[in-house]
């Protein structure tokens, strides 16, 4: 999960950003190279600085009060492109501080509100992105790009009856399409299994020209199939492991998020190995390494501490040891997955699970909210869960037991 950034306003905050060791513990650690590839390095130095010109430009800005809230959104988008790509919360730091400097006007240009309600989310304020999503589809009700980030945060949060508006003609999306994969969407998330009319929808929509469309109905299929794998017999699920690692390692290629989100799914439905191929020992992003130290111990490996996964394995527990230590963990999903399944400390693992699907109600968090509170000899409670999904009119996790 992404750091919640506590960022204040001004230039002095995006100075501070830009000198101070990252927002995380190990936090997006990185590599003394300055060469940095697309993944997250898993090394402690000193944070990267932006390029010489985007910091001339801020200061600029800064000092003229930042009257060009178009500029500073540009400024804030380019620093989110390279945190999506890096996998690197300090850039959203970057675009937040930059944000926060543009003194307040009542009528802020669209692709300002949009830059800072990303922004917001991607720092794990959802309350914040949520309020400014909403403002825009007030005076834009027809703003399919605000509503549909508005719906994600929606699920996210586990507000499943409120995410339903969205799919109805008179007050939802504006496009056909869009309220096709909403509606599926919800059905899903639920754990529902799709009619095979509404799969025919789906594979439609993977064609869709709106590339939006196009990758929110393939990201829908890697769930409508994993809930089918979960629900067949175990014989079968080998065959049918492998091939949906293959099919969506290789549509998600480089991006993180989604391949952890797969990993996940793998390793709930009993798929280590298939972990294991599709994370390699080379990687050097904090959330696939906790992943695949998880695949390891999953398969009775125990590795050297010389070697490359022993490495990874330090990197990671040492992560969550001095999140812990100083109270602010801001890795509970990852730290939850070692204690669970690397291990077996049931208690830890139930205890991280809740602290962070009290904030995200995405599958991974109910799965293992459940599994730990299932398999734990005190039997923890689900109270917490069967309340939240009773409220949403039923949610089943499927893999649990």
């Amino acid at each position: 999960m992404l750091c919640r950034a506590a960022v204040t306003t001004g230039i002095q905050c995006l100075i501070m950003i830009l000198s101070a060791a990252p927002c995380r513990a190990a936090d997006k650690i990185r590599d003394a190279s300055p060469e940095l590839s697309d993944d997250t390095v898993l090394a402690i130095v000193p944070a990267m600085q932006p390029k010489a010109g985007n910091l001339v430009m801020a200061e600029a800005m800064s000092k003229a009060g930042l009257a060009d809230a178009e500029s500073a959104a540009a400024l804030a988008e380019s620093y989110i492109a390279t945190g999506r790509k890096m996998d690197d919360v300090k850039f959203y730091g970057m675009a937040d501080a930059v944000l926060a400097a543009v003194k307040p006007t009542q009528n802020q240009p669209l692709n300002f509100l949009r830059a800072k309600a990303t922004t917001k989310s991607l720092l794990h304020d959802f309350k914040s992105a949520r309020n400014i999503l909403n403002g825009i589809l007030t005076t834009n009700p027809e703003d399919d790009r605000a509503r549909r980030e508005l719906f994600f945060l929606e699920v996210l949060q586990g507000d499943l009856h409120l995410a339903d508006r969205h799919c109805l003609r008179t007050s939802g999306f504006q496009s056909s399409a869009a309220r096709d994969l909403c509606a599926l969407h919800l059905k899903i998330s639920r754990g529902s299994k799709l009619q095979p009319h509404e799969k025919k929808i789906l594979n439609r929509r993977i064609q869709d020209p709106d590339p939006s469309n196009a990758t929110w109905a393939r990201d829908l299929q890697m769930e409508s199939d994993f809930i089918g794998i979960f629900a067949s017999g175990k014989q079968f699920r080998p065959a049918q492991l492998r091939q949906a690692a293959s099919k969506y390692a290789t549509w998600a290629a480089d991006d993180k998020p989604r391949l952890a989100y797969l990993a996940d799914r793998l390793l709930a439905a009993g798929g280590y190995k298939e972990t294991l191929e599709l994370i390699p020992d080379t990687t050097q992003n904090f959330a696939l390494a906790t992943r695949r130290l998880a695949a390891l111990r999953l398969l009775g490996i125990t590795a050297a501490p010389s070697s490359p996964d022993g490495k990874l394995e330090s990197i990671c527990r040492t992560t969550i040891r001095v999140e812990a230590e100083r109270g602010a963990i801001e890795h509970a999903r990852e730290g939850a997955i070692i204690a669970l399944l690397a291990d077996r400390d049931l208690e830890r693992a139930y205890q991280l699970a809740l602290m962070n699907w009290l904030n995200q109600k995405e599958w991974v968090d109910a799965w293992l909210l459940l599994q730990s509170a299932r398999e734990n000899p005190l039997q923890k409670s689900t109270v917490a869960f069967d309340d939240w999904s009773k409220q949403q009119g039923g949610v089943v996790v499927h893999g649990t037991h």
